[in-house]
Protein backbone atom coordinates (compact mmCIF):
# COMPACT_ATOMS: atom_id res chain seq x y z
CA UNK A 1 0.00 0.00 0.00
CA UNK A 2 3.03 2.08 0.61
CA UNK A 3 4.52 1.58 -2.68
CA UNK A 4 1.72 2.11 -4.20
CA UNK A 5 0.86 5.70 -2.75
CA UNK A 6 4.53 6.89 -3.37
CA UNK A 7 4.19 5.68 -7.57
CA UNK A 8 1.10 7.75 -7.41
CA UNK A 9 3.03 10.73 -6.24
CA UNK A 10 6.07 10.30 -8.14
CA UNK A 11 3.65 10.65 -11.35
CA UNK A 12 1.78 13.26 -9.66
CA UNK A 13 5.18 15.45 -9.93
CA UNK A 14 6.08 14.10 -13.19
CA UNK A 15 3.03 15.65 -14.37
CA UNK A 16 3.22 18.90 -12.61
CA UNK A 17 7.00 19.00 -14.39
CA UNK A 18 5.43 18.03 -17.65
CA UNK A 19 2.34 21.08 -17.05
CA UNK A 20 5.49 23.10 -15.82
CA UNK A 21 7.70 22.87 -18.81
CA UNK A 22 4.43 23.25 -21.09
CA UNK A 23 3.94 26.81 -19.54
CA UNK A 24 7.04 27.27 -20.24
CA UNK A 25 6.93 27.14 -23.97
CA UNK A 26 3.81 28.89 -23.74
CA UNK A 27 4.89 32.05 -22.08
CA UNK A 28 8.03 31.99 -24.36
CA UNK A 29 5.83 31.84 -27.26
CA UNK A 30 3.76 34.61 -26.16
CA UNK A 31 6.23 36.88 -25.34
CA UNK A 32 7.70 36.62 -28.96
CA UNK A 33 4.04 37.21 -29.77
CA UNK A 34 3.60 40.72 -28.25
CA UNK A 35 7.00 41.58 -29.15
CA UNK A 36 6.08 40.84 -32.48
CA UNK A 37 2.43 42.71 -32.22
CA UNK A 38 3.99 45.69 -30.40
CA UNK A 39 6.11 46.28 -33.67
CA UNK A 40 3.47 45.90 -35.31
CA UNK A 41 1.54 48.71 -33.65
CA UNK A 42 4.14 50.76 -33.21
CA UNK A 43 4.39 50.59 -37.56
CA UNK A 44 0.65 51.26 -38.06
CA UNK A 45 0.80 54.15 -35.40
CA UNK A 46 4.34 55.91 -37.34
CA UNK A 47 2.35 55.24 -40.92
CA UNK A 48 -0.77 56.76 -39.63
CA UNK A 49 1.25 59.81 -38.12
CA UNK A 50 2.85 60.28 -41.23
CA UNK A 51 0.20 60.92 -42.66
CA UNK A 52 -1.59 62.74 -40.71
CA UNK A 53 1.66 65.11 -41.11
CA UNK A 54 1.28 64.73 -44.55
CA UNK A 55 -2.54 66.89 -44.19
CA UNK A 56 -0.97 68.81 -41.49
CA UNK A 57 1.46 70.42 -43.98
CA UNK A 58 -0.99 70.96 -46.98
CA UNK A 59 -3.57 72.52 -44.90
CA UNK A 60 -1.16 75.15 -43.34
CA UNK A 61 0.04 75.57 -46.94
CA UNK A 62 -3.54 76.69 -48.75
CA UNK A 63 -3.71 80.00 -49.37
CA UNK A 64 -6.60 81.85 -50.61
CA UNK A 65 -6.54 83.68 -53.73
CA UNK A 66 -6.59 86.84 -51.31
CA UNK A 67 -2.97 85.50 -50.45
CA UNK A 68 -4.40 84.89 -46.60
CA UNK A 69 -4.54 81.26 -44.93
CA UNK A 70 -7.72 79.10 -45.98
CA UNK A 71 -7.94 77.72 -42.58
CA UNK A 72 -7.09 80.60 -40.40
CA UNK A 73 -7.52 79.28 -36.46
CA UNK A 74 -5.90 75.96 -35.03
CA UNK A 75 -10.39 74.73 -34.55
CA UNK A 76 -10.89 75.14 -38.62
CA UNK A 77 -7.76 72.81 -39.37
CA UNK A 78 -8.38 70.43 -36.86
CA UNK A 79 -11.67 70.09 -38.48
CA UNK A 80 -10.22 69.74 -41.86
CA UNK A 81 -7.46 67.51 -41.26
CA UNK A 82 -10.39 65.09 -39.63
CA UNK A 83 -12.57 65.51 -42.77
CA UNK A 84 -9.44 64.63 -45.09
CA UNK A 85 -8.17 61.70 -42.67
CA UNK A 86 -11.49 60.36 -42.88
CA UNK A 87 -12.24 60.45 -46.52
CA UNK A 88 -8.84 58.49 -47.12
CA UNK A 89 -8.92 54.91 -47.57
CA UNK A 90 -5.37 54.32 -47.00
CA UNK A 91 -5.61 55.72 -43.23
CA UNK A 92 -9.23 54.19 -42.29
CA UNK A 93 -7.25 50.92 -43.07
CA UNK A 94 -4.54 51.47 -41.42
CA UNK A 95 -6.65 52.91 -38.43
CA UNK A 96 -8.80 49.18 -38.53
CA UNK A 97 -5.55 47.54 -38.91
CA UNK A 98 -3.97 49.44 -35.80
CA UNK A 99 -7.18 48.27 -33.46
CA UNK A 100 -7.46 44.82 -34.43
CA UNK A 101 -3.57 44.62 -33.71
CA UNK A 102 -3.92 46.35 -30.60
CA UNK A 103 -6.80 44.41 -29.39
CA UNK A 104 -4.87 40.89 -29.83
CA UNK A 105 -1.96 43.01 -28.27
CA UNK A 106 -3.87 43.46 -25.25
CA UNK A 107 -5.14 39.44 -25.54
CA UNK A 108 -1.49 38.50 -25.45
CA UNK A 109 -0.70 41.19 -22.77
CA UNK A 110 -3.67 39.35 -20.34
CA UNK A 111 -2.44 35.86 -21.74
CA UNK A 112 0.89 36.05 -20.64
CA UNK A 113 -0.39 37.51 -16.74
CA UNK A 114 -2.26 33.75 -16.99
CA UNK A 115 1.04 31.90 -17.74
CA UNK A 116 2.73 33.79 -15.07
CA UNK A 117 0.26 33.00 -12.12
CA UNK A 118 0.26 29.48 -13.62
CA UNK A 119 4.27 29.60 -13.51
CA UNK A 120 4.14 30.89 -10.35
CA UNK A 121 1.63 27.95 -8.94
CA UNK A 122 3.71 25.47 -10.34
CA UNK A 123 6.99 26.58 -8.75
CA UNK A 124 5.53 27.39 -5.49
CA UNK A 125 5.08 23.50 -5.45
Amino acid sequence: MVAKNKVIRYGNQNTMFRKHQETLFKYEAVSNEIARLQKAVNQFEYDMKALEGKYVAEISAEVGVDGKPVFSNEKLRAAELTKRLHSNISYKELYDMHQDTSDQLLDARLNLDVLKRWLYFYEAR
